[in-house]
């Protein structure tokens, strides 16, 4: 992998009601109670910057609207990576959905935009507590770092949904960018293997920075996780 190794530590908590909420049902993020300019409630910024943003310019936040706010992840060239890391409930999910909104910034100022986005246990890094880790690269291609590059890509300054169905019994995991199957291989590999094998998915990152004194601004925004049960 050639972004930079992800190395800070993610502790996430069972925390109190509100933007963030955890259920036995799963997940649901969309920061509209957390005040802007400061990570949400339940994260845990260890570097870089984030923050909850609701202005439609100043950041520029891409989802901003008279009552939206968003989850910005910045790495500049002053900065290092940053990090964010919610918990689901303590005994995690066996199966189900993730669901986001995303949007990756490139402009002059904000030309290298990498996110990645990761499903796995208590720690959120690069080690072994990553079960699905699945990166959005400066050149608008899309891998399942467990497996290599996907047939599909991302277009930058646009906002796009994504959805990963996921199962810690079998060890795999499937998904859809804006309602468009993931593939790879020409589109022959429509099933992928986890990173790491875990007894369930119990929290999920985020992730922005490419490499050193490079830039990233990205956002993520409606992160739901539901049981597969739930989901369907």
């Amino acid at each position: 992998m050639s972004a930079r190794n992800l190395s800070a530590c993610l502790i996430a908590a069972m925390l109190s009601l509100g933007a963030y909420s955890v259920h036995t049902s799963g997940l649901s993020l969309d920061f509209e109670n957390d005040d802007p300019g400061s990570p949400p409630t339940g994260t845990i910024a260890t570097s870089g910057r984030v923050e909850v943003v609701d202005s439609p310019d100043d950041p520029d936040d891409p989802f901003a609207t008279a009552d939206n706010k968003s989850l910005m992840l910045e790495d500049s060239v002053m900065e290092t990576s940053a990090n964010a890391a919610f918990a689901l409930n303590a005994d995690g999910l066996e199966s189900g959905t993730l669901t986001l909104d995303l949007y990756l910034t490139k402009d002059k100022t904000w030309n290298v935009p990498y996110l990645d986005v990761r499903l796995g246990t208590g720690r959120i890094t690069s080690g072994s507590d990553i079960a699905v880790w699945i990166g959005f690269y400066p050149n608008g291609s899309i891998k399942d770092e467990a497996g290599g590059t996907l047939d599909n890509t991302a277009t930058f300054n646009k906002p796009h949904k994504l959805e990963v169905q996921f199962n810690a019994k079998t060890g795999k995991w499937t998904g859809k960018l804006d309602g468009k199957e993931l593939t790879a291989k020409g589109g022959t590999v429509k099933e992928f293997g986890f990173k790491n094998a875990v007894p369930s998915i119990q929290s999920v990152g985020f992730g922005s920075g490419y490499s050193t004194n490079e830039t990233s601004r990205v956002f993520v925004d409606n992160v739901v996780i539901q049981p597969a049960e739930a989901a369907q």
